[in-house]
């Protein structure tokens, strides 16, 4: 049993894929296109910054994490969890499993 369940996160990552599949399928992009370009600009610029933002505080965030839990100094490490485990937390709605599962 326990050289299987590193195999474990074969059925997260099924369960996740379909939940995103069910997800992007009810998106309209051209209707999300649409209302972008009726935003002024000023509010799109501010909204990609306050996100550029975010990312860049939570991949500091990790990196300070690894750091202090393994005492190794990486930077591109803990920003790329960052960027991928966020985005599915949030989508998917379980950053306790997304989240968890994908780092390092």
């Amino acid at each position: 049993m326990k050289r299987w369940l590193p195999l474990l996160w074969i059925p997260i990552i099924a369960v996740t894929g379909r939940i995103l599949a069910d997800r992007l399928g009810s998106i309209e992009f051209d209707d999300v296109i649409g209302q972008l370009w009726l935003q002024p600009r000023s509010a799109v610029a501010g909204a990609l910054a306050c996100s550029a933002g975010i990312y860049l505080l939570v991949g500091t965030y990790e990196g300070i994490a690894l750091r202090l839990a393994t005492g190794r100094h990486r930077f591109l490490l803990p920003l790329r969890t960052a960027l991928i485990a966020n985005p599915i937390g949030r989508a998917v709605g379980m950053a306790v499993v997304s989240g968890g599962t994908l780092r390092y």
